[in-house]
């Protein structure tokens, strides 16, 4: 094959000559969405076993079912920790504000973890609604509760607590207080 038709032959396919393909950068002005990471705060042992152990994971906010296994390089830094990493055959439960992610470790080594008998299980609507006023709201995060400013939905401090109501009580703590005084 001539120079001439090695290119036709790239151009037309797509492929080199055995060079590694580089991954060309999104436009500019299109949004990319950063990749979650699942690290070991976000992970809680449940329960260890002869063979295998029970974790929690509060998952990401931004973090999508379909990325469990299209990306199982998001685990990377779970998998750093030699506590916390997952084997074959543990049992992960993610939480979500809404729903729950059951499923089992099908192989994990120390960047990856994939797995497999995924189950979700969407929970009911609560039916009380979380506090709010004219400037602030209490949302769920990450295994708590937090409190963000309403015109512009900022999350005011890193902190979560465990109940609606500490973090109602933070919150006006903390940004009420900082104005009266």
């Amino acid at each position: 094959m001539t120079a001439t038709n090695t290119n036709k032959a790239e151009a037309k396919t797509g492929l080199g000559t055995g060079d590694a393909a580089t991954e060309t950068p999104p436009p500019t002005g299109v949004y990319v969405r950063p990749k979650p990471t699942i690290t070991p705060a976000m992970v809680k042992i449940q329960s260890v076993g002869y063979v295998n152990k029970s974790v929690i994971c509060w998952a990401p906010e931004d973090m999508t079912l379909a990325q469990l296994n299209e990306d199982p390089g998001l685990w990377k830094p779970l998998q750093q920790d030699r506590t916390k990493a997952l084997v074959e055959d543990d049992q992960v439960e993610i939480r979500f504000y809404d729903r729950r992610i059951y499923a089992r470790v099908n192989h994990a080594d120390d960047s990856k973890v994939y797995l497999f008998d995924i189950r979700l299980l969407d929970k009911p609507q609560r039916d009380i609604a979380l506090w709010g006023d004219a400037s602030f709201e209490i949302r769920h995060v990450m295994g708590g509760f937090s409190y963000f400013r309403k015109k512009d939905g900022v999350r005011m401090t890193s902190a979560a607590w465990p109940t609606p109501d500490a973090a109602q009580a933070a919150c006006i703590r903390d940004q009420y207080a900082a104005k009266m005084g």
